[in-house]
């Protein structure tokens, strides 16, 4: 921060500079990816970040995670994340055996969170009943019901 304060002090440093920064915390890529992603912030948002989370992923080294942190911590946007405890979580829920490092899996995980996140922020889907035994229409009760031993996931 004191030796690049804002965004354009970043993109106007050379990689070289930024890596002779970065030294000794390892994982020269993510350095890579901060100077071109204010690089990015310069040329294609006047140094501002989008505040939607589909414009932050257009930036250069944010993905899905990244981007919803920031939507959410910078925004105040609600959106879903998958981490470490969301696999843990749903692996446990849904039965996954699955690598939870396998690219397929990790979408699996985003569709589940996802499709949990939209039914029980949305009103109309959240809705409980008195009696709050399981959400009024909604198939997102069934699908955090635990699965018997032996059964497989078919999201």
């Amino acid at each position: 921060m004191d030796r690049w304060p804002t965004i354009s002090d970043l993109a106007n440093a050379s990689l070289e500079e930024v890596n002779e920064a970065w030294a000794g915390l390892g994982y020269y890529r993510r350095a890579r990816f901060l100077h071109e992603g204010a690089k990015s912030l310069m040329e294609k948002h006047n140094g501002m970040l989008p505040r939607t989370v589909e414009g932050l992923k257009k930036i250069p080294g944010i993905g899905d995670y990244t981007a919803g942190a920031i939507a959410s911590i910078a925004f105040g946007i609600a959106t879903p994340l998958v981490d470490g405890n969301v696999i843990r979580v749903l692996s446990r829920l849904r039965a996954i055996s699955a690598d939870p490092k396998n690219k397929l899996t990790v979408k699996l995980y985003w569709y589940f969170n996802t499709f949990f996140f939209r039914c029980f922020s949305s009103s109309s889907l959240c809705y409980f009943q008195e009696t709050h035994r399981r959400p009024c229409g909604s198939s997102a009760f069934r699908m955090l019901q635990p699965i018997s031993d032996g059964a497989r996931c078919n999201p």
